[in-house]
């Protein structure tokens, strides 16, 4: 490495370049790592209980929106946050490689996930809405229980 004269660091040329040459071959390994993992029965269990998690979230988040303590901005950023998550969620559940017997609750996982998904894209658009958001909550309690009755079948 060489040393810049007027600081007596390492340049950062040489961790930049590493950095170019090892992320797309990090990334493709565990891309295919994730794509092939077999997910089984106690996989599966865990995954809809995570799920199961996001749902109990996001509707203590609409309790809290409705007692009218949350600033817009609050609203706006953890409900982006709550989708990101759910949509990063609901992309590993695709990408996982169902054991036999465990396709059927995992699609509907993956069902009910989009369907969170989707609610928590209007929950900022609704803030100001009290019905909206308790017929939001009503759906994820639906939600929740369809998770709930995916659980109990496997």
């Amino acid at each position: 490495m060489k040393e810049d004269s007027n600081t007596g660091t390492a340049k950062p040329r040489v961790f930049f370049a590493l950095a170019v040459v090892l992320f797309p071959i990090l990334t493709a390994t565990s891309a295919s790592c994730s794509r092939n993992k077999k997910v089984g029965l106690d996989e599966l269990r865990s995954r809809i209980r995570s799920a199961n998690s996001f749902v109990a979230e996001s509707e203590l988040f609409i309790d809290y929106i409705r007692q009218g303590h949350a600033p817009h901005h609050y609203i706006e950023a953890h409900a982006a946050y709550l989708e990101d998550a759910v949509k990063q969620f609901e992309k590993e559940l695709e990408q996982g490689n169902p054991e036999l017997g465990t396709g059927t609750a995992i699609h509907e996982c993956i069902t009910d996930m989009d369907l969170l998904r989707r609610e928590l894209s209007s929950i900022a658009a609704l803030s100001a809405n009290n019905h909206g958001l308790a017929a939001a909550k009503t759906r994820m309690e639906t939600i929740r229980k369809s998770l709930q009755k995916a659980y109990s079948s496997i």
